[in-house]
């Protein structure tokens, strides 16, 4: 049965301190946004918690029944990993479809500048 030692459980608690502590920082200085702090704050105290209480860090591993205990825990590492790349991958979609929108819209405010332009000069070069 694997078994987490105390150095560490120390240094996973200490490291989930220190990056949330980090977090708060980025926080208050607005380089993180509040949902994106909010998930990372949810998966620093999983951490801290597997620290505190060492068995829930193996109980996937235990409840899957697999081998090692600890693969549970990559398992579901290897999950969030995917579920992040997914979020972020739809976020690029959307910033995506956006930046195309706004160059369509530029280009035919662009347009309609340069009839305007076209229009007042005629005007002006017109003989009364």
């Amino acid at each position: 049965m694997t078994e987490i030692t105390l150095q560490a459980r120390l240094v996973l608690g200490s490291a989930a301190l220190l990056a949330w502590l980090g977090l708060l920082y980025l926080l208050a200085r607005k380089k993180v946004s509040l949902d994106h702090a909010v998930l990372w704050s949810v998966v620093l105290f999983a951490a801290l918690l597997s620290a505190v209480f060492p068995g829930l860090a193996l109980l996937p591993g235990r409840m899957t029944g697999a081998y090692d205990p600890m693969s549970g825990l990559y398992f579901l590492a290897f999950l969030f990993v995917g579920g992040i790349l997914v979020y972020y991958s739809t976020q690029i979609s959307a910033l995506r479809r956006q930046t195309t929108r706004v160059a369509q819209e530029i280009a035919l405010l662009r347009h309609e500048i340069e009839r305007i332009r076209e229009a007042g000069e005629s005007e002006r070069k017109a003989p009364a």
